[in-house]
């Protein structure tokens, strides 16, 4: 049985500053990612993995906050008090009305600690510096993974990423070909 062990809110803004961009990035050159939904489902893995130990963490996706209206990709909750907020794009250069809306209201309304916009993509350039507002100073991080590829790396993505875009290949399960309403009788 494993240890429980009690893990810091300074602890998990580290881990999503500086630890969650190097392992997306990990992944981004491990050709593991291709959208977004890839990138938001690494870091709730990443997240998971971490805070996995102490009970009092929670990690919910697509989360509706009535406070806000407004869906968040991650939300970091301790026991049920919200503290951190995640929006994730792919591929964004620069972060978009709605979702500086979403966290801006995220840091004022449900009362997070920090929030945080991650892009990621293999493709792009570096966005411009984050101008903040006064009550978002501190508190609104832009994170932003861009791996260096070599061209190499980067054709053996874009050949990955279009052989999975397409029409994947049948399968091989036993019940392919059977009708559906076949076993409801």
């Amino acid at each position: 049985m494993t240890q429980l062990e009690s893990i810091g809110l300074s602890e998990v803004e580290k881990f999503v500053k500086k630890d969650l961009p190097k392992l997306i990035e990990k992944d981004l050159k491990a050709l593991r990612l291709v959208r977004e939904a890839d990138v938001q489902c690494a870091a709730y893995m990443y997240l998971r993995k971490l805070l996995d130990s102490d009970p009092n963490w929670h990690v919910l996706a697509e989360f509706h906050a009535p406070q806000t209206s407004k869906f968040i990709d991650l939300v970091l909750m301790q026991k049920s008090v919200p503290r951190i907020a995640i929006e994730i794009k792919w591929g964004r250069k620069n972060m978009g009305i709605k979702d500086r809306q979403s966290l801006s209201t995220a840091l004022t309304h449900l009362g997070v600690n920090k929030a945080y916009w991650l892009s990621a993509a293999v493709l792009g350039e570096s966005p411009p510096r984050l101008e903040k507002s006064a009550h978002e100073k501190y508190l609104l991080h832009q994170i932003v993974v861009r791996p260096d590829l070599d061209e190499s790396e980067l054709l053996l993505w874009k050949k990955l990423r279009t052989a999975l875009r397409r029409k994947p290949q049948d399968g091989k399960g036993k019940a392919k070909g059977v009708p559906i309403d076949a076993g409801m009788a």
